[in-house]
Order: structure tokens, then C-alpha cells, then sequence
């Protein structure tokens, strides 16, 4: 349902500024969906180009949300001098209480993206209490996100594990897939949740949702057992997204394995080599057997299996298993033909 909507919202009959335009709703939805599917690029020049129109159409609350957007992918490049120019432009007033909030906890979750945690979690911890009085959905996902990544960074793992369970509970309140999956990856994050961290990152490519799946493997590389794997697709999708804030925090967590990242995938864009679960699994494969078993010996779910294989046939140039088995076989590279 979501990747259908984020089609028809990037396709060419989206709706922009002007008539139809549902006090530019049309337009940030297209925005969102660009950002969430990892074309920033395309988010960045849609923002660029309409929200000129909603000035000009006094669309301002719709004006704001957009102009939020455009922080969050400024600030994910690492580019915090522009977001925070951009927040200063598009302040509102504060009169208008909603748009005013959301303002308040995007500009604080700028701050404890640049590590200033200090004076940004008091304010995300109010705001986060009054959405809830309120019932301001909006306010409240970004607070929590944002908290429970700040008190992450100060090592504040109980304080975040209260707010990653509240987070967990309000998203399944909203109903928001974006939302959920984002508690889902501050759980992941907080607990430990592999289970959960998975279940995000299947969802998110089944939908074609490049930034959250990116996030989901960075989650899993940073909590799970088999970190190489998802630290190097991590790092793969943030870079196509020239996402340079968490290309830094997937190059740290490798690092912390002896991994070098931004060696592991080849300049001229050849496939790299197989890492130890992707040999793992065509071992399992050439072995006979099915997903279901292979998920038994692997512990993971069929799901999970699939997409590794998805993965690995991207990634070698093969289509099938036969082709895997006849490579293995003939003692291929398996690095592409």
C-alpha cells in the first residue's frame, strides 16, 4: 500500500501547487515519498521548484512541513549550516501552536543530530508531553525518534527504552507505516531487537523504501550478529543518497568490526565480494536446501532468507538458484559475469 501510494505520488499525474493541489498536501506527500524511498535528489529539486508556488498560494502551513523535509535531508547530508539556515527562514509564528511545535522538535532534532543533546532533549521531552495532551501525531514521532536517539548518544539506555516502548505504542495508535518502521528501528536500536530491526527491513524493500531500509541495516549492522553484511548495504544505499551524516555513523560502527566501508564497494561498479553469510547461504543452497530450511539453520525468518537471496542474485548477476550452484561449482568468484 505504501509503495503503491509513493508511486503515484512521484509518478508524472502527482498532484502539485495549485488547483487539486489540497492545500499543497499533494506536494509534500510527493516530497515525503521521495525521501523515504531514498531519491533526495528528486525530493530536494520537488521542494526547490513548489514551494515558491505555495508562497505565492498562501499555503504556509504546507510551506513549513515542506521546508521541515528539506531540513531533514540537509541535515542527513551533514550540511547542518543550511538546515539551520532554512529553519531560521521559515519560522512561524508562534501563535500558530501546531506548526510552531513541529518546528520546535524538528529544529531540536537538528541539534541532537549534531551531537548537542544538551539543551535539545529538554525541549524534545516538553514537546513530547504536550503532543501527547494534544494529540499531535506529527510532533509526537518526531520527539520520540529524535529522543530516543539522543539519549542513546549520552549512553542513557534506560531513558531511552522508556521512550522506544511509548514510540512503539503511539505509531501502532497512528497507524503510520513510516511511523512504526521508525519505532521499530529505536527498538532494534535500544534492545537489541533483531526480530523487530528485520521485520522493518523487509517491509521497507518490499515498499521500495531505500532511506528506512538503510536505516534498518544500519540498525541490524550495529546490533546484530552479522554486522559486515548490513553495514556494507547500509553504506551502499546512503551513498547513492549522498546521506554523508550516516555514511559517517555506518563507517563508525565498521570500524568498531575492523571493517573499512568505503573500500568495500568497488569505484567503477563492479559487484564486491561475497561476505560470510552470502557464502554461508549459497553453500546452503548448493546443499539443497529449501528457504524454509535454510532459515532454521541461519535463525531467521523465510523472509529474511528471500531477501538475502534477492540481494545476492542482484549482486552476482545470477537469476536462479541452478545458476548460483553451477557457479559454486565451477568454483566462480561469484562476483559478477
Amino acid at each position: 500500500m505504501t509503495g503503491r501510494a509513493n508511486a503515484l505520488l512521484t509518478g508524472d499525474a502527482a498532484g502539485l501547487a495549485g488547483f487539486g493541489n489540497l492545500g499543497g498536501q499533494a506536494v509534500l506527500a510527493r516530497a515525503l515519498a521521495e525521501f523515504t524511498t531514498g531519491d533526495w535528489t528528486a525530493a530536494s529539486e520537488t521542494i526547490a521548484r513548489e514551494a515558491v508556488h505555495l508562497e505565492f498560494s498562501g499555503m504556509r502551513s504546507a510551506l513549513a512541513r515542506l521546508r521541515c523535509a528539506e531540513v531533514q535531508i540537509l541535515t542527513g547530508r551533514g550540511d547542518f549550516r543550511r538546515a539551520v539556515s532554512v529553519l531560521a527562514a521559515t519560522k512561524p509564528p508562534a501563535s500558530c501552536r501546531i506548526d510552531f511545535a513541529v518546528w520546535q522538535a524538528v529544529q531540536a532534532s537538528v541539534e541532537v543530530s549534531r551531537s548537542r543533546c544538551e539543551d535539545a532533549i529538554p525541549v524534545l521531552e516538553r514537546l513530547r508531553s504536550e503532543a501527547g495532551a494534544r494529540g499531535w501525531n506529527e510532533v509526537g514521532t518526531i520527539t520520540h525518534a529524535s529522543l530516543v536517539e539522543g539519549y542513546l548518544a549520552r549512553g542513557e539506555v534506560e531513558a531511552a527504552g522508556r521512550v522506544a516502548d511509548e514510540f512503539c505504542r503511539l505509531a501502532e495508535n497512528i497507524g503510520s507505516p513510516t511511523a512504526r518502521m521508525a519505532s521499530g528501528i529505536g527498538h532494534a536500536l535500544t534492545f537489541g531487537d533483531l526480530d523487530r530491526a528485520r521485520d522493518v527491513l523487509l517491509e521497507a524493500e518490499e515498499q521500495g523504501l531505500h532511506y528506512i531500509a538503510a536505516r534498518a541495516h544500519h540498525a541490524l549492522g550495529v546490533v546484530g550478529r552479522d554486522g559486515a553484511d548490513h553495514l556494507e548495504a547500509a553504506w551502499a544505499l546512503f551513498k547513492k543518497m549522498d546521506a554523508t551524516l550516516w555514511l559517517k555513523r555506518v563507517e563508525a560502527a565498521g570500524r568498531s568490526r575492523g571493517l573499512v566501508l568505503d573500500r568495500r564497494v568497488d569505484k567503477a561498479g563492479a559487484p564486491g565480494p561475497l561476505t560470510d553469510v552470502e557464502r554461508h547461504l549459497v553453500t546452503l543452497v548448493r546443499d539443497g536446501l529449501s528457504n524454509r530450511q535454510i532459515a532454521e539453520v541461519l535463525h531467521y525468518s523465510s523472509k529474511t532468507v528471500e531477501a538475502y537471496l534477492t540481494r545476492l542474485y542482484k549482486k552476482t548477476g545470477y537469476n536462479s538458484r541452478v545458476e548460483l550452484i553451477v557457479a559454486h561449482e565451477r568454483a566462480d568468484s561469484l562476483t559478477g559475469r
